[in-house]
């Protein structure tokens, strides 16, 4: 199996179930949580016997406030990132708060991931790119605005923000960022890519 999905009904199931579910094998590739279960997918593989080939984590799933202090977070990146040496994507979704989401980041600064991708508002952007400066992190960062219909990312570089969205939905997507961004946080120059 080279991927698999963690998700869960109406409500997640307990932890204690969690702990009883088989990673897949050595070939999981992606390993992906869904509805709700993020945290508890992230704790079950911390205490996981390690998969070498592990690529790609996708925490996806819209916890709303967390119920997991952000030391827990650290301690869970602390076990995952060495004994997956082939990690190199995360996908961190809607957090709650701003100091949630850069709890969760502050985890995974010092790793060899390539990318990491947060699904975002758009108010958080503005947090979450002041965030970025200030941490220099060597990875490629993207955020996705929460906004579903607009289906849009926003790729931050040092000198620019690259807005990437479908044609239909790249003018709504603009103003989402140009209107939450404070009068007085100078915006980087905003590009519209394809």
């Amino acid at each position: 199996m080279r991927a698999l999905r963690f998700h869960s009904g109406p409500r997640p199931p307990p932890l204690a179930e969690w702990r009883k579910t088989p990673l897949a094998g050595g070939q999981l590739v992606s390993l992906e949580s869904l509805r709700g279960v993020e945290q508890e997918a992230l704790e079950v593989l911390a205490a996981a016997p390690p998969k070498p080939n592990l690529r790609a984590l996708w925490l996806v799933g819209d916890v709303g406030v967390p119920h997991r202090p952000a030391p827990a977070w650290a301690r869970w990146w602390a076990a995952i990132f060495p004994a997956h040496p082939r990690l190199r994507e995360v996908h961190l979704g809607w957090s709650g708060t701003r100091a949630s989401t850069e709890g969760r980041l502050e985890g995974v600064l010092a790793t060899d991931l390539e990318r990491v991708i947060v699904e975002a508002s758009a108010y958080e952007l503005v947090e979450l790119h002041a965030w970025w400066l200030a941490r220099s992190p060597r990875f490629a960062f993207h955020a996705e605005l929460r906004d579903a219909r607009l289906a849009a990312r926003l790729e931050y570089t040092r000198d620019a923000l690259l807005l990437r969205a479908p044609p239909a939905t790249r003018a709504a997507a603009e103003q989402q960022v140009r209107e939450h961004w404070p009068a007085h946080r100078p915006m980087s120059p905003l590009h519209l890519v394809p």
